[in-house]
C-alpha cells in the first residue's frame, strides 16, 4: 500500500504483455473502483447461471435445471463507447414473435427461424392471431461473448448423451436429457437495462395499429413524435402509457415523458451491479458441442424423416402361435408411426413368411405371422424396427 500511494505509475504497467487474446489491460485504479465492470462477472455467470443451456417450450426460454457446460476462462466484454438508449414500437402480430420480444431473443438480428432449427424442441405455439402493440426501450452497455474454445461440457451431460444413444429409441431419450440440459447454448448477449409495456387490442384492425409504430429501433432522441402519438392512442383506449415493467419482469417504473426515460437509464448506467442480460444474440445448438463423433452420430439420427423411434427382436415359442403382442416399456406421444419387421433363421430372411402389423397404439402393437409352412420354427426371431 505505501508503494502504491509513493509510486502509483508501478501499478498502472503490465507486467506481463499478451497473456490472453481474451483479455485486456486495466489499471489498479480502474481495477479496484465501485464501477468495475470486471468484478460482476463472476457474480453474472453465478446469477444468470451463464454455464446452463436454454430449454424452449410453450413459456418460453428458461434456463436449464442443469449446467451443460463449464467455463475454461471468463465471458469477454466488449465495452460501448457510447450506449444508445433506443426505442421501438412495434406491431407484434403471432404468438411466435411475441415468444421471442419476451425472452429477449436477438431482437436487432431476428432469429425467426430459430424454433425451427433447433432439434429435440417439442414445442406447439398458438397458431390463432394476435394484435399486440410493445414499446421496447433498450439500453446497451455492454456486450459478453463466450468464446467456443472457452467452453468444456459438463462430463454428466456428456455421459447423459453417450446413455442415451445405446437404447432403443434414442429420439424420445435425447429429447429428456435437453430438457434439462437445454437444446440450446447462447454465446453473446447484451447487458444493461430495459423497459416494456405491452397493451393487447382485442376489436382493432392490423391498420389501424401499425400506423403508431415506429421503424425498428431508434434513438430515444429522434421518438419524441411517435412516443406522443402512442401514448395519445393508448390513453383513448383507456389504457395505461406510464407503466413499464423492467427486465426483471417483476418491479415496474412510472415513464411520463422521454425526459423521465433519460433520467432513469442515467442512473442504471452508474450501477453495474443492477445490469441485467437484456438481448441474447448468437445461438448454437447444444449437441454441436460434443465431439466430433457424438454429434455425428445425432445428426444420422435427425437425417432419418421417418425417425426410428426403437428396434428390437425376439424369439418365436413355437410354430403353431400366429400371433403376437408387443408391449413397449413406456408410451409413445402417439399412435402415428410405421413397423417393419421380418422372420430371420440363421440370419437369412424368410422369404416364405409374412407379417402383418396391426392394432398400433401408443403401448404397443400386433403381431400376426401369415402363410406359415408346416417347418419347425421354433429357434427363429422376428426382428421389429419401429
Amino acid at each position: 500500500i505505501a508503494m502504491a500511494k509513493s509510486c502509483p505509475e508501478y501499478f498502472d504497467k503490465r507486467l506481463v504483455p499478451d497473456i490472453s487474446v481474451y483479455h485486456v489491460e486495466i489499471s489498479m485504479k480502474d481495477w479496484l473502483g465501485s464501477g468495475n465492470i470486471y468484478m460482476q462477472i463472476p457474480k453474472w455467470i453465478q446469477q444468470y447461471q451463464l454455464d446452463h443451456g436454454l430449454v424452449i417450450n410453450s413459456s418460453g426460454f428458461t434456463l436449464s435445471v442443469k449446467p451443460a457446460i463449464e467455463l475454461t476462462f471468463e465471458p469477454s466484454i466488449e465495452f460501448l463507447n457510447s450506449p444508445k438508449k433506443m426505442l421501438s414500437i412495434s406491431y407484434v402480430a403471432t404468438q411466435k414473435d411475441l415468444l421471442y420480444r419476451m425472452n429477449y431473443i436477438d431482437i436487432f438480428n431476428s432469429s425467426q427461424s430459430l424454433l425451427d432449427s433447433i432439434p429435440f424442441v417439442d414445442l406447439t405455439i398458438d397458431v390463432l392471431p394476435i394484435n399486440v402493440i410493445h414499446c421496447d426501450i433498450m439500453y446497451e452497455q455492454i456486450l459478453l461473448t463466450i468464446p467456443k474454445d472457452g467452453i468444456r461440457l459438463s462430463k454428466q451431460f456428456e455421459d447423459a448423451i453417450k446413455n442415451a444413444l445405446k437404447e432403443e429409441s434414442p429420439y424420445q431419450y435425447l429429447e429428456e436429457i435437453f430438457k434439462e440440459y437445454g437444446q440450446v447454448f447462447c454465446l453473446n448477449l447484451a447487458v444493461g437495462e430495459r423497459l416494456s409495456n405491452l397493451n393487447e387490442f382485442t376489436h382493432l384492425e392490423q391498420e389501424s395499429l401499425t400506423k403508431i409504430t415506429s421503424n425498428g429501433f431508434e434513438k430515444i432522441t429522434n421518438c419524441h413524435k411517435v412516443l406522443d402519438e402512442w401514448k395519445n392512442f393508448l390513453n383513448q383506449h383507456k389504457m395505461d402509457s406510464t407503466k413499464f415493467y423492467l427486465s426483471n419482469g417483476n418491479s415496474t417504473v412510472k415513464i411520463n415523458n422521454i425526459n423521465d426515460i433519460d433520467l432513469y437509464l442515467n442512473t442504471i448506467s452508474e450501477k453495474p451491479d443492477s445490469w441485467k442480460i437484456i438481448n441474447r444474440m448468437q445461438f448454437i445448438p447444444l449437441y454441436k458441442l460434443l465431439k466430433d463423433g457424438l454429434q455425428k452420430e445425432i445428426e444420422s439420427l435427425l437425417s432419418n424423416e421417418e425417425r426410428v423411434l426403437m428396434d428390437g427382436y425376439f424369439k418365436l415359442e413355437n410354430n403353431k402361435v400366429r400371433n403376437y403382442k408387443v408391449d413397449f416399456d413406456f408410451f409413445l406421444k402417439s399412435d402415428n408411426y410405421q413397423v417393419i419387421g421380418s422372420i430371420v433363421s440363421n440370419n437369412l430372411k424368410r422369404p416364405d413368411l409374412n407379417l402383418r402389423f396391426q392394432m398400433l397404439s401408443v403401448s404397443g402393437f400386433s403381431v400376426v405371422i401369415e402363410d406359415v409352412d408346416n417347418k419347425e420354427i421354433s429357434k427363429e426371431t422376428i426382428e421389429e424396427f419401429v
